[in-house]
């Protein structure tokens, strides 16, 4: 199985040199490849260290195999039957709500196991990016913040979706982290940008808790196929 983006252009080599990998070596359950972002035009300088939150992937010029190697979605292959194994992504949109981690908790899912993964850069992908769009602050920004509530939903999860005292020690912590990121945006001149982000990220965890008043998303996280096999 191969999942991908549908803003990317792929080498003409790229489904079968994942191919390759699972040939080289039958262990290997699950294969990423190289994704390079591809700008429109000539991005703003600061995006430079954050351009893996837009996707890229690079571990190099070799075939490698590990089970702590990181897929991204854009370009993410994984065997069948791990797949309904591990049942498939976690939830991720409900309407325009995000609820879950998606395809990150499926690779967590893999490392929990320790799955073998490979990642070859020989298959490739060059992710279109526009920095009129997610060049910006503010498309950053929304980014950090649904990490946030990804974290949050992990948390979640491996609690067993119950309500109890390490949830709300997490939330208390995400609430003073906000806080004291709230202060240091209003004092430090320096480094706003990333104590924009760092908040962002936090509002994203609460949001998480937040958007649990709604049923869909209740129900939604509930009935995913997924969370019936989290202690697996």
């Amino acid at each position: 199985m191969i999942f991908a983006d549908d803003d990317g252009l792929f080498n003409e080599s790229c489904i079968e040199e994942i191919v390759n990998v699972y040939q080289q070596n039958t262990e290997v359950v699950a294969v990423a490849g190289k994704i390079d972002i591809a700008w429109d035009k000539t991005p703003p300088e600061w995006i430079a260290p954050y351009e893996f939150m837009l996707g890229k992937l690079n571990y190099g010029n070799d075939v490698l195999t590990g089970t702590d190697l990181y897929l991204n979605g854009g370009l993410f292959s994984i065997k069948k039957r791990v797949f309904e194994e591990l049942g498939g992504f976690n939830p991720d949109l409900v309407g325009d709500y995000l609820v879950g981690d998606g395809d990150t908790g499926l690779v967590i899912k893999l490392h929990q196991q320790k799955r073998l993964i490979g990642w070859t850069p020989y298959a490739s992908m060059q992710h279109l990016q526009f920095v009129d769009r997610q060049g910006t602050v503010k498309d950053m920004g929304r980014r950090f913040y649904n990490v946030g509530i990804s974290s949050s939903y992990g948390a979640y999860r491996n609690n067993d979706f119950k309500w109890n005292v390490t949830i709300f020690k997490y939330i208390s912590n995400s609430v003073l982290h906000l806080l004291k990121k709230q202060v240091e945006f209003l004092i430090f001149a320096r480094d706003k940008r990333k104590i924009y982000f760092s908040m962002m990220q936090r509002k994203g965890e609460l949001a998480f808790f937040w958007n649990l008043r709604r049923n869909a998303i209740r129900r939604e996280i509930k009935t995913s196929p997924c969370n019936t096999m989290k202690k697996h």
